[in-house]
């Protein structure tokens, strides 16, 4: 009996130590995986402000192939695509971008600017407003609001959005 006991420990210590094993190398395997995406990111982005869109989609999408959580991927992919004129898949991308990371406020109000592009003043006003739940001060969301606020000639409330939203970028506060 004692026999099987000392198998059965030193199974169990093999064991524990082949997961450790596994268990390192996959944590090494993400710090890659965020370093390689970390340099495609940057690399995209030199890319976009040079206006090179076709080879900036191309990295972007090899990014979020590799971290398919990225929410700077999808916020490039979608600033590429309005910048093609591909407004459409702007939005259908960036939605995709807010399911992943629910409470970025970036994502929410790029998103909100497409919409108001194609006049869907209803759909970003929805993000605005859940963008200013949790960030009350938040100048761009505010200016944003305001503008929809004009589309509805509500004049005084968008004056007063405005007036809120030039205060939060001068002060911050």
């Amino acid at each position: 009996m004692r026999r099987y006991t000392y198998i059965f420990i030193i199974l169990l210590v093999a064991l524990i130590a082949v997961s450790s094993v596994v268990a390192q190398s996959t944590i090494e395997e993400k710090r890659a995986r965020k370093k390689v995406s970390r340099n495609l990111l940057k690399k995209v982005i030199s890319l976009v402000k040079d206006s090179n869109y076709p080879k900036a989609l191309s990295l972007v999408d090899s990014l979020l192939t590799i971290d398919p959580k990225n929410s700077g991927g999808f916020y490039y992919k979608s600033i590429i695509l309005a910048k093609s004129n591909d407004t459409a898949n702007a939005i259908l991308n960036i939605e995709s971008g807010i399911t992943v990371a629910p409470l970025s406020s970036r994502l929410k109000i790029l998103a909100s600017r497409l919409y108001l592009h194609i006049g869907e003043d209803d759909k970003a006003l929805i993000h605005l407003q859940s963008i200013l739940k949790i960030k009350p001060h938040e100048a761009e969301a505010l200016y944003l609001e305001g503008i929809i606020l004009l589309h509805k000639a509500d004049t005084t409330q968008a004056l007063d959005l405005f007036e809120k939203a030039l205060q939060q970028s001068l002060t911050g506060k």
